[in-house]
């Protein structure tokens, strides 16, 4: 479902309070760090591993800002930490892309620094505009040196055949992987496979077919 939120643009993914509690039992159930952003720029919702990758609980993240747990600016931006949350948060929701990925300095509640990688995707989140983030511990992105590739087991793959598709990788082996696609209606459909990305093309392909009224493989 489209969704046009004021001078927002459009937003495609959309959890109702119905269907929040399945939602969040998704996001508490999976390896990667995953927190919800509220426009205002508000952890609301995180699940244990984005807790654990500030060092803190889940209740102690949620209710701040991500400047609360950043240094005093962004060097890739070149900004104050809470004046680049805003600019990112406005630009992100003022656009019509589907999703974004962008590097952050983050700081734990130890105040140790390190880079992440976000993946955000903007949706309405039981009537609010929000910002779900999947996050992934990275390099120093300004530092001139080579960085080896990412393995498959820490990297998220997004293919994009379907509206609202994304895959990601277990964390667990290079070898399997787990699906996790939204169609128009919000309806979410998984799958896991053991052997190679081809699996999830085929996913990907049946997950069309039961969009189209097809026999869903």
């Amino acid at each position: 479902m489209r969704v046009k939120m004021g001078n927002y643009g459009t937003v495609n993914r959309k959890v109702t309070h119905k269907k929040k509690k399945a939602y969040l039992k998704m996001v508490h159930s999976r390896k990667e760090p995953i927190t919800i952003v509220h426009e205002s720029g508000i952890f609301i919702e995180c699940n244990q591993a984005a807790a654990d990758l500030f060092e803190t609980t889940i209740s102690g993240l949620c209710g701040i800002n991500p400047s609360e747990l950043s240094p005093p600016s962004q060097p890739q931006l070149n900004l104050e930490s809470g004046l680049a949350v805003e600019t990112t948060l406005r630009k992100i929701f003022a656009s019509k892309e589907k999703k974004y990925d962008f590097d952050w300095l983050h700081l734990t509640t130890k105040r140790e620094e390190f880079w992440v990688h976000i993946w955000g995707t903007p949706m309405i989140f039981c009537d609010q505009l929000c910002l779900q983030c999947i996050y992934q511990k990275i390099p120093n992105p300004l530092e001139d040196s080579k960085v080896e590739p990412l393995e498959m087991s820490n990297r998220l793959v997004n293919i994009d055949l379907s509206q609202d598709s994304q895959v990601t990788s277990d964390r667990q082996s290079t070898t399997s992987y787990n699906a996790v696609m939204t169609n128009e209606e919000d309806e979410e459909l998984t799958a896991n496979f053991e052997h190679s990305i081809e699996g999830i093309k085929d996913f990907v392909r049946s997950f069309e077919n039961s969009k189209n009224g097809k026999e869903n493989c």
